[in-house]
C-alpha cells in the first residue's frame, strides 16, 4: 500500500531540519543543473541560512544573479545598497556574482522569482523559505509557497 506524500512535504523537511532542502519539480531537472543560479535575497536570516547552505554550488556556477525584491536600506537589514552586502560576501568566496533590483509592485513576489528565473535561462533558484509566519503564508500566500507550486527548476531552500 502506497501511503500518500503531502503537499507541503519540502517545506516540512526544511523547517524541521534546520538545513538546506533541493527540491526537484515534478518534470525532473537537467543533469547539469546549477550552472546559472539565482539567489533570492532579502537580508533575512532565512535569505542568510540558503546562501550558506548552497555556497559550494554558488562557487561552482558560471554565473550567479542576486535578485532582490523591493528592498529598503535600513539599519536592520539591507544597508545603503541592498544587494551588495550578499554579492560582497559572496565575491569574498569567489563567486562571480550580478545583483538585480526589482520591484513587485502589485505583483507576487514568488511569480516575480519565477520570472525572473527564466529571464536569466538559470537552472538552479536559492532562496529561504517562510520569513513570515506559516500561518500568514498559509492564509495569504506568499513567495515560499508560490515558487514551490509553479517551479519548473530545482529550488534549494532553507529556513
Amino acid at each position: 500500500m502506497r501511503l500518500p506524500i503531502p503537499s507541503d512535504l519540502p517545506e516540512s523537511v526544511a523547517l524541521a531540519t534546520g538545513r538546506g532542502v533541493l527540491v526537484v519539480p515534478f518534470i525532473g531537472a537537467s543533469a547539469a543543473f546549477g550552472r546559472n543560479v539565482l539567489l533570492c535575497w532579502n537580508a533575512s536570516r532565512e535569505s542568510a541560512r540558503a546562501a550558506t547552505e548552497a555556497l559550494p554550488l554558488l562557487q561552482a556556477a558560471g554565473a550567479v544573479t542576486v535578485l532582490v525584491v523591493g528592498a529598503k536600506a535600513s539599519q536592520s537589514g539591507h544597508g545603503a545598497e541592498p544587494g551588495a552586502d550578499a554579492a560582497i560576501w559572496l565575491g569574498r568566496h569567489g563567486v562571480k556574482v550580478t545583483v538585480q533590483r526589482d520591484v513587485a509592485a502589485d505583483a507576487d513576489v514568488g511569480s516575480l522569482i519565477l520570472s525572473r528565473a527564466m529571464d536569466h535561462a538559470c537552472d538552479l533558484i536559492v532562496m529561504g523559505i517562510y520569513g513570515h509566519s506559516r500561518l500568514r503564508e498559509v492564509v495569504l500566500g506568499g513567495a515560499s509557497r508560490t515558487v514551490l507550486a509553479s517551479m519548473t527548476v530545482p529550488v534549494l531552500m532553507a529556513h
